[in-house]
Order: C-alpha cells, then structure tokens, then sequence
C-alpha cells in the first residue's frame, strides 16, 4: 500500500510540479525574451538614427563637392557660381530631407547674423533676417548652438523642435549645417525624429508581432499539454532559440542590406561617370545572391521600339550574356516580349519563377539558365529608357520587398548619371564655346591694339627714313653738279651707285622690321631677350627721340629662350610707349628709362623702369581692365596693358606685374625658361 502510494507521489509531484511552475517558468520565459529583443531593437535603433545622420551630412558634403566643381568651371564669377549652385539645389530636394540655405551676415550671432535664402518648409521667410534669439518649442536656442560649433569646427549637429512639413505640432529635428566660406552660406538639411522612428517601427513591427505570435501560440499549447510539457519542454526551448536565431540571422541579414545599400547610394551619388558604374555592386550582389545584374537600353526605328544590352555585371558563377548577339537590337513584339513592354508602359515589374511564364518567354530565358526573373523598366526625362534587372540562375526565387527596392534604388542612382553626364556635357559645351569666344575677342583685341600702335609706327617709319633719304638726294645733287661740269667719271658712278644702294637697302630693311612686327606669326623662336627688346626699341625711336628720352640698358641674361618673339616685342614696345605718354602728360624735364634684364632659377626677368610720376593709386587695380584708359576718348583705346597681360599670361606662360617705384613705374616681365 505504502508502495503503491509513493509510485503515485511520484508520478503526481511531478506533474502538480509542473502545473504549478509551467505558468511562472512561461511568463519568466516570455519576460526574457522580450527584455532581450527590446535591449536588441534599441542598439539597432540607435545606430539606424546615425546611418540617417551621416546620411544628412552626405547630402550636404555632396553640394560642397559641387560647389568646388562649379568654383574650378566658373573660377571668376561668383555669381555664376552661386546661381547654378541655387538651380542644383532645388534640383535635388526632397520635401522629406529638405535641403535649407543661410546667408551668413554675422557669423558672431546676433539679431540679423543670416538671411533665409532656400528653405521650401517655410516659404515665408525666404528673403528674411534671422536672429539667433530664436528658441524651439522646448525652449532651446538651437541657433546659437550651431553658429557656436560652426565658428569653431566649421560644421554642427543639433538636435531642435520644428515644424514638420506634414505635421501640426513641431516635431525632433536632427539637422547637420556646414559653412561655406567663399560664399558666405550655411548649408544644411536634417530628419526629424519621427520619419526615422516611422520607417524603423515599420521594419521592425513585422518581425516582433511574428515572434510574439509564435511564442504565444507556443504558450497555449503547452498550457494544453502539461502532461506531455516535459517531454515537450526540451524541444520547444530549442524551437524558440530557432526562431529567435532566424528571426536575428534575417534582421541582421536585412541590417547588412542596409547598411550596403546606404554605400551603394553614397557611391551612387559620388559617380559621374557610367564606366564608373559597374565597379560599385559586388557588396551587395554578393549579399542578395544575385547571378546577374544588366541594363537594356530602348530606341526607336521605323516606329518600332527596340532594346539593346549596355550593361552586365555578373556575380562569377553564371555564364554572362553580356556578349549575347541575341540581346542586341531586339523587337520586343517580334521577339516575344510585348508582355514586357506592355508592363513598362504601366510602370508595372515583370517578376517570378521562369517555369510559369507563357512559352515563348521561357524559350528566350531558359537558355540563359535563368531560373528566377525580377526586371523594373527605366523612366529619365518621362520617357521610357529602358529596363534593369536581377537573374538567379540557381534557384525557384520569390522577390522579397527589400530585393525589389535595392533594384529600384540601383535603377534611380543610374538615372541620376544619366542627368549628371547630360548635364556634365551641356556644361563642357557651353564652356568651350565660351574659350573659344573669349579666344575670339582677344585676337581681335590683340589687333585692335596693333592698330591703335600703327600711327605711331608710321611716325617711327618717317623718322629713320629721313637720313638716309637726304643722303641720296645730297648725292643726287652731287650726280647733277657733277654732270653739269663735266666731272663725271667712272670712280664717282661706282662710289654713287654703292652708297645709293646702301641707303636703299636700309631703308628696305626698315620696311622689313616693320612688317615683321605687325605679322600674325604665332610661331616660337629660338632668341636672346636683349635682341627682341633691341627690336622694340628700334620701333619706338622715333618717339623716344622726339619726346628726349634717354634709355639706359643693362642686359645681364646670356640664355636662349624658346618662345614668342614677336608678341615679346610687341609687350615691350607697348610699356615704352605708355612711359613716352606719361613723360609728356606729367611733363617732365629730365626723362629716363632703365631697361634691366637678369635670371634666378628657372625665370627669365626684364625690369621696364621710368621716372614718369608714376600711378594714381584709386586706378592701379583697374590698369590691367580690358578697355581701361586715362586718356581722351580720342587717344587710346585701353587694351594695350589688358593685351599685354593677355599676350604674357596666356602664350608666354609668363606674368607681368605693374607697380610704382620711386618717382615713377616699374614693370616686371617674367619668362620661363623652358
């Protein structure tokens, strides 16, 4: 009996044990489970709120880059460069991360340190003095927060209260603001709180109201079977680690699709170029377990729409299709896709398993060892360009919500090069033809200036033909007298004859000189600086004779040059004359030019000094303006010192520099050597 009692004892404790701490070791079970999930859920929260923040920070570092590109395109113009800075952003914003631009007055702060210039969240202050007075619905001065860090670190996260584009109440903002200094603008864009927490609960909600679901589920019936629970009890916390690993392994799997996707997006927007754009999937390829990755491109003949293949990138274990003729200039209606086309009108996704697609589809896809198909058709400039898509080549796949939305962000990165290479290339255009305009103008300016030299050439022409003209009339005279008394003989012929001859060539080679200078002649020349100042000062004789100028000359270059001779001359003549003009306008008494040339290192220096009274300081910024002059309108045009500048910088590769000294100007013309 006793036996018997205590067999029952045992079987009983048991299972009154069981039934007494089943519901305790449950709840404590279930209580576990979701602290650990929530402490999990929140680390991944925390870093999902940095990956938006950095990516706020991309958004804004990627209107600096294009700052700098704009700054290098238009180097002078810095209207230019704001203007297509403005149109760039408004191209790019989204209502959701709005891009918003100050105009900094005071970086100190203050009651008007900044003017709203972009902010398409309040389009009634757009124009406006901002003060950092201001405080968010919390009380903070967020604006003095961040003109504090941007004075001393050049940028600034700060978290604030403000209005939500489609929200009542301000909302927790995060915003990122970087200065920028050469145009005096703070850029900045920001999320709010609840658009990250929205798009993070929405990921998040699926996974724990399935694990929650299981586990209850799992309650119930053990709370059904305690008899059998201890039997069960092994498996069904074995089952829970399962789950609770799968339900990690996919939020982790989906995490590392994020964070590879925000690279992606990063590069995506880094990248200009479309040969560029091959060389940036292999992370996240490899993580979806793609076979292929492609892009068709559409165009139109004889009112038919064809595709051709542009683009494959291949994860290695397939064969490509890259090289297929068989992709190349396809009729979708002949070749059996007119379902396809039909779909990419509506915008619609051609996706599934390759064995229940109509016939004559498999036949075009099964040779190419596709097992599974997701394609999405390309719209750029409304139109429809074209199509992209995923292949597996090893399995019967299903296409999951995040695999189709790393396709479309794939095919929206790709339209964006599109625009930015179209865009890069209107641009290029428009520039070179603005060279080639400003090109245009400056040789005609070049000979405008050549010109406006001509009178005072045709001067210096008449003065040195005049000596050697008196020579032949005084011999002519002679000739005469002589014929007249009879005293010609053969020794006087030949005497007439060499000095006629010699005067007659020396006028022709001033002729010659003459000529030389006012030629087009863009070719370089092997030569000695001294001989094309020499040159000049041949030119200028005249002028520098008649005006009493003395001209002293210190060479002290023995080296060669190889460059433009000509417009070396031209340069130097040019600053002669401008001395010779300002001796008579000043009216100075004892005139004097001092002509030096030296070398250091790799530079070639000729020093153009006089004693004319020198440059009123209000116009010395201006003297090198295109079109500037001091002089009547009547005598001069003032492009002699711009084209000076032009001629130096642009085809001598040098720099000429004006500056007082002393009682008058000193200019400095720099040559290289090489």
């Amino acid at each position: 009996m006793k036996t018997k009692k205590l067999l029952n004892l045992i079987l009983i404790i048991p299972i009154i044990s069981i039934i007494l701490f089943t519901p305790f070791f449950l709840f404590l079970m279930k209580y576990n489970i979701n602290n650990s999930l929530h402490n999990h859920l929140e680390l991944d929260k925390k870093a999902h709120i940095e990956q938006e923040k950095q990516k706020s920070k991309n958004r804004v570092e990627h209107i600096f880059r294009y700052i700098n590109f704009v700054k290098i395109k238009y180097k002078n113009d810095l209207k230019k460069q704001k203007e297509l800075t403005i149109d760039y952003i408004k191209h790019i914003q989204d209502i959701n991360h709005y891009i918003f631009v100050l105009n900094e007055v005071d970086l100190n702060g203050g009651d008007r340190f900044a003017r709203m210039l972009i902010n398409p969240n309040k389009k009634k202050i757009l124009g406006k003095y901002l003060t950092d007075e201001i405080k968010d619905s919390k009380g903070k001065q967020f604006r003095k927060e961040f003109l504090k860090e941007i004075r001393k670190n050049g940028d600034s996260f700060v978290d604030y209260y403000y209005k939500h584009p489609n929200e009542k109440e301000d909302i927790k903002k995060t915003s990122y603001f970087k200065y920028q200094k050469d145009f005096r603008w703070i850029i900045a864009t920001g999320v709010y709180y609840n658009d990250i927490e929205d798009n993070y609960i929405l990921k998040m909600d699926y996974f724990s109201k399935e694990l929650f679901d299981n586990i209850n589920k799992n309650i119930i019936i053990s709370s059904l079977l305690i008899i059998p629970l201890i039997f069960l009890l092994y498996f069904f916390m074995r089952q829970i680690k399962y789950r609770i690993e799968q339900k990690d392994k996919k939020l982790e799997y989906l995490n590392q699709v994020y964070t590879l996707l925000n690279v992606l997006q990063s590069n995506l927007i880094k990248t200009s170029n479309l040969n560029e754009f091959g060389n940036i999937f292999e992370p996240i390829i490899k993580k979806l377990d793609v076979s292929r990755l492609y892009i068709f491109h559409n165009y139109t003949k004889n009112n038919k729409i064809y595709t051709s293949q542009i683009f494959e990138f291949n994860s290695g274990d397939v064969k490509p299709q890259y090289n297929n003729p068989e992709l190349q200039n396809v009729d979708y209606k002949e070749f059996g896709l007119q379902r396809w086309l039909d779909s990419f009108k509506n915008k619609d996704y051609i996706e599934g398993i390759v064995k229940n697609f109509p016939k004559i589809e498999k036949d075009i896809l099964e040779p190419q060892d596709i097992k599974s198909i997701l394609v999405i058709p390309i719209y750029y400039n409304k139109e429809l360009w074209g199509f992209i898509g995923f292949d597996d080549c090893k399995k019967d796949r299903e296409w999951s919500s995040i695999e189709k939305f790393v396709l479309k962000t794939i095919a929206n990165g790709y339209t964006n090069i599109l625009e930015k290479e179209d865009y890069t290339k209107n641009l290029q255009i428009e520039v070179e033809q603005q060279i080639k305009n400003i090109k245009q103008k400056d040789e005609i300016i070049m000979q405008q200036s050549k010109l406006t030299s001509m009178g005072e050439m045709i001067t210096n022409i008449a003065h040195q033909w005049r000596q050697p003209l008196n020579n032949i009339n005084l011999l002519c005279i002679t000739a005469v007298q002589k014929y007249r008394y009879n005293e010609l003989d053969d020794k006087f012929i030949d005497k007439f004859e060499k000095k006629t001859d010699d005067m007659i060539q020396k006028m022709s080679s001033i002729i010659d000189d003459f000529r030389r200078f006012f030629s087009p002649n863009r070719s370089k020349e092997i030569f000695l600086p001294k001989d094309a100042i020499r040159n000049a000062l041949v030119m200028a004789e005249a002028s520098l004779n008649n005006n009493f100028i003395d001209i002293n000359q210190s060479y002290n270059v023995s080296t060669e040059i190889k460059n433009y001779k000509n417009e070396l001359e031209q340069i130097v003549l040019n600053l002669i004359l401008n001395s010779t003009e300002a001796f008579v306008k000043n009216s100075i008494e004892n005139r004097k030019i001092f002509i030096n040339t030296y070398e250091k290192d790799k530079e070639i220096f000729i020093e153009i000094i006089d004693n004319a009274g020198g440059i009123e300081q209000n116009i010395m910024a201006k003297i090198f303006d295109p079109y500037f002059t001091t002089k009547f309108q009547n005598q001069g045009t003032g492009i002699g010192l711009y084209m000076s500048k032009v001629m130096v910088e642009q085809h001598i590769r040098g720099s000429i520099n004006i500056d007082n000294f002393e009682d008058g100007v000193k200019a400095t013309i720099t040559i290289p050597k090489d």
